[in-house]
């Protein structure tokens, strides 16, 4: 079954390039951009006083804050999404917006950003319709959502096309401490934990119909979604039950059988690759036969909101290219879960294999 909507332009901005194209190569080349920063460096070791547990990893000298960086990175995403697509302004103020905003954090500055996140893109970036934009729910989940709507709104009003957004940056001191004390970043003291990073997306969904009446390359179809609830969250410090991942995955890829490719938000946290085995488990007829699977995290890091995003122009793009291997039927399910319990999942065809 077809939705109709069909994904156009990509743009991505993230520490391995500059643009989808050239993240996309790097994490198809398997780079990465790690380097410890010499201002929040890993402690060798505990501090000598065994009756107060000390849980930090890091400790931070001169760690500037990160400001507006999200705002300046979705303008460049959102710079990369027209030049490549060979968009004019106007058509990006004609399109609806779907916005994933940075992570929420503890500091005053966190909840300013966030308030004005449209405000400040709309004029970082020059484009007025980003301030009528919906808002997404947090986490990693953030725009598999934004594309699901997305597609859904675009079968509904196919003259009018959407532009699903959004960024975030985990190297903010308040931001970073609070994840410190979590456990939750990796460093030579806590192997169960991720990198923090920071990167944009934003993705033009449009449906078919108007797609070839403008005569815009297709990169992708949207051929199905699936949202779901894991009661058992990263916080909650219990085994996740991976039936939520599982459910979600499931209803993505209903109309077109089991995917042989995955891209996924693993990110080195032990929660997240145990929920992908039960969730394995639990569907082994759906997920059984997964002959790839992209974590791309382990070369640009965490990027928190921006995930689902950076997942759909990688599969996107290594389409255009015809350099998904891994799945010769032209399908890919992508998959991300926000901090909340929230699974979302996505499966994506492209141009070639819908010609065939």
């Amino acid at each position: 079954m077809s939705t109709g909507a069909v994904i156009t332009a990509a743009g991505m901005v993230t520490a391995l390039g500059d643009t989808a194209a050239s993240t996309t190569a790097a994490v198809r080349a398997r780079l990465t951009r790690f380097r410890e920063w010499p201002s929040y460096p890993c402690l060798p070791a505990d501090p000598p006083r065994p009756e107060e547990p000390f849980s930090v990893v890091a400790a931070y000298t001169d760690l500037p804050r990160a400001l507006d960086l999200p705002v300046r990175l979705l303008a460049l995403a959102l710079q990369d999404l027209a030049t490549s697509a060979d968009l004019a302004r106007a058509d990006l103020e004609d399109a609806s917006f779907f916005l994933a905003r940075p992570s929420p954090g503890p500091s005053a500055h966190h909840h300013e950003l966030r308030d004005a996140f449209r405000e400040r893109v709309a004029d970082a970036a020059g484009i007025d319709a980003v301030t009528r934009g919906l808002l997404a729910p947090d986490g990693h989940a953030a725009m598999l959502l934004g594309l699901a709507h997305a597609a859904r709104a675009v079968e509904a009003d196919p003259g009018t096309p959407w532009i699903v957004a959004g960024a975030d940056a985990l190297v903010d001191v308040g931001l970073l401490e609070a994840l410190d004390h979590a456990r939750r970043l990796k460093s030579r003291r806590n192997l169960d934990g991720f990198i923090p990073g920071e990167a944009a997306a934003a993705l033009l969904v449009e449906h078919r119909r108007r797609a070839e009446a403008r005569g815009a390359p297709i990169l992708a179809e949207i051929e199905g979604s699936g949202v779901g609830q894991e009661p058992q969250t990263i916080e909650s410090g219990d085994p996740p039950s991976g039936a939520a991942l599982a459910a979600a995955l499931a209803a993505a890829c209903a109309a077109g059988g089991p995917p042989a490719w995955v891209l996924c938000d693993l990110n080195g946290e032990s929660y997240r690759a145990k929920e992908w085995g039960l969730a394995r488990v639990r569907a082994p007829a759906l997920l059984g036969g997964v002959r790839a699977l992209w974590h791309p995290a382990d070369g640009y890091g965490d990027v928190g909101a921006a995930t689902g995003g950076c997942l759909a122009a990688a599969c996107v793009r290594s389409f255009e290219r015809g350099a998904a291997r891994a799945s010769p039927a032209g399908r890919a399910a992508l998959f991300a879960g926000s901090g909340d319990g929230t699974r979302a999942a996505v499966c994506l065809v492209s141009a070639a294999a819908k010609r065939a």
